[in-house]
């Protein structure tokens, strides 16, 4: 998430992460090491995994300015960052000609 947002932050993409750890200090402590400089918010009740009906941890969403939800991505796969990368870049090129 870090380098997706490195690459396109100036061209408009967003990224808000939502840790739902329990122990917060573990999660400092991961983040402490970590070079995140995206907003992250903290929900260790679950409330937002059980809103959004999350069944694997991470998720991601992508949505376009317009709110549409674009695609849906549940873990992580490095095989999948390509084609991820491709539709953020198109949604910035069409919010662009907007």
């Amino acid at each position: 998430m870090q380098e997706m947002y490195d690459k396109y932050h100036g061209r408009g993409l967003e990224i808000v992460a939502v840790n739902v750890d329990k122990d917060h200090g573990a999660a400092m402590d991961f983040l402490h090491d970590t070079r995140v400089t995206f907003p992250i918010v903290f929900d260790s009740t679950g409330k937002v995994a059980k809103e959004f009906k999350l069944e694997t941890m991470p998720t991601s969403f992508v949505y376009s300015r317009d709110g549409r939800m674009i695609t849906r991505n549940r873990g992580f796969r490095k095989e999948e960052t390509d084609s991820l990368d491709y539709a953020i870049s198109q949604l910035l090129v069409e919010g662009r000609k907007k």
